[in-house]
């Protein structure tokens, strides 16, 4: 569902946010911060969404390209890795 709300950009930077917050919890920790995430976002109004897309978008533009680049790869390990155990 959110797939669809968020640029593939977007996305990768909620992916950092997600790494850097949840950074030493325990995977219980981990998945309820995921879900209030989840609920925050979803329970947004459009504005606020925009304005969470504009602020992303804008963090994004402003990282090196090298540091975009070791995102995207990143991103990419994690999502293989994801397939490889699920099969999606």
């Amino acid at each position: 569902m959110m797939r669809g709300m968020f640029t593939k950009e977007e996305r990768m930077m909620l992916f950092v946010d997600s790494f850097k917050a949840t950074a030493g919890m325990t995977d219980d920790q981990k998945h309820a911060y995921r879900q209030e995430r989840r609920n925050r976002i979803m329970a947004m109004t459009e504005t606020d969404r925009a304005k969470l897309k504009a602020d992303l978008d804008a963090r994004w533009n402003a990282l090196p390209a090298e540091q975009k680049a070791s995102i995207t790869a990143k991103m990419q390990a994690f999502m293989a890795a994801r397939q490889a155990r699920y099969g999606q």
